[in-house]
């Protein structure tokens, strides 16, 4: 089996606005491989959050492909092979934030829901925040919950966009240590998406990109 989790060649990513035509993405080859780390760097609007859906296959190409080696069928990716942390926490309002966190084990049909979720909200420093809903907490602790609520199925590869972006410089580099360790922990694979050169610093593998194009690929 190949080490590849998500391998994109050649995408190319377009929206159209009238008669224009807009690109997220153009002409991106890469990979990711089993337990690597990597940093995708970028200022807003370069293409970040469009190249993490295409690796959780939330979006497609208009050209190139976006293939997963390692994984069975694409429909069998969430959330136990691929997980996401959006950058909008996309939190039920309806539900308490333990119950947010319990959502992808209830699909999994998983033992010990409650104690994962408090395990991940505990490690993330929100766990004191279980009986509360969405609308009594700050957008930093809503995306810290989030963030629990994609690492609680221990899945093979967490794709995270921008995820300290609504947290203060400490707290964020906090959440993105805890996040590194419990990787190793878990084997996880990462894919994170920041515009924060503070976190950046934090991964052996640093992509950038600008206006839609890959420009360099370093590993450190």
């Amino acid at each position: 089996m190949s080490d590849v989790l998500v391998r994109m060649d050649d995408v190319t990513r377009y929206h159209a606005i009238g008669s224009d035509l807009v690109f997220a993405l153009k002409s991106v080859t890469c990979s990711v491989r089993a337990q690597e780390h990597v940093i995708v760097m970028g200022a807003s609007g370069s293409g970040k959050s469009t190249l993490l859906a295409q690796m959780a296959a939330l979006d497609q190409p208009n050209f190139g492909s976006v293939t997963w080696p390692s994984f069975p069928a694409k429909a069998l990716l969430r959330p136990q092979f691929v997980s996401v942390s959006f950058q909008s926490p996309s939190l039920l309002p309806s539900l308490t934030v333990q119950q947010n966190v319990q959502v992808p084990l209830l699909v999994l049909d998983q033992q010990d829901i409650e104690k994962c979720a408090i395990s991940a909200l505990e490690r993330l420093g929100v766990g004191h925040l279980c009986q509360r809903l969405p609308d009594e907490i700050s957008g930093g602790q809503a995306q810290r919950v989030a963030l629990a609520r994609a690492m609680v199925t221990k899945p093979a590869l967490l794709l995270a966009d921008e995820p300290t972006g609504q947290l203060d410089q400490a707290t964020g580099q906090s959440v993105v240590g805890e996040l590194i360790t419990w990787a190793d922990e878990t084997k996880c694979t990462l894919v994170v998406a920041t515009h924060d050169g503070q976190v950046a610093r934090k991964f052996k593998t640093r992509w950038r990109l600008s206006f839609g194009v890959l420009q360099s690929e370093e590993a450190l």
